[in-house]
């Protein structure tokens, strides 16, 4: 008699999962890092060159493994640009609860309003600074325990329009 196993291990405890953070930049991924240990985040951290590599790194959720609570994607990268990244993990259904935490130098409307039409929660300029950042893990946290659908974080530092109505 063949039975299909129908349990599963629970996901991890959302203050232990991943933050996965993609910047072509090292010394930009080097002060990410500084900034998640002045925050107090203990959460671990994966960094990637490009969003090729995050995706390749996103398809061991597709297979099982715990998602990761957030994803920091850079808007400009060769190949891969962030916008592409966001698109991707929009399609994959079992991604939902990961909060998107876009970053950039510009903050033009078209870029920003982009980022909330693909689902992004969340838009700051370059890497946030540690209080900021420590808002954001706590509001991933949130979006991920209540699977709040692809609403943005209101959080002053967020850059998006539903956020700021006067940015458009």
């Amino acid at each position: 008699n063949f039975k299909f196993d129908n349990t599963s291990e629970p996901d991890p405890p959302l203050a232990t999962r991943a933050i996965f953070a993609v910047d072509e930049g090292k010394p930009e991924l080097k002060a990410f890092c500084t900034t998640l240990a002045a925050a107090g985040i203990t959460n671990p951290c994966r960094f990637f060159p490009n969003g090729e590599k995050m995706i390749d790194a996103l398809f061991s959720v597709l297979r099982g493994a715990p998602p990761p609570l957030v994803c920091f994607l850079d808007l400009r990268m060769d190949g891969m640009c962030g916008l592409d990244v966001l698109r991707w993990i929009r399609l994959q259904d079992i991604l939902a609860e990961v909060s998107i935490v876009m970053h950039g130098t510009s903050d033009n409307p078209d870029s920003l309003n982009e980022a909330l039409r693909c689902g992004a929660q969340c838009y700051v300029k370059d890497f946030p600074d540690a209080a900021q950042l420590r808002e954001i893990i706590v509001e991933a946290q949130r979006f991920a325990a209540v699977a709040s659908g692809r609403e943005a974080f209101h959080l002053p530092c967020n850059l998006l329009p539903a956020v700021h109505p006067s940015v458009s």
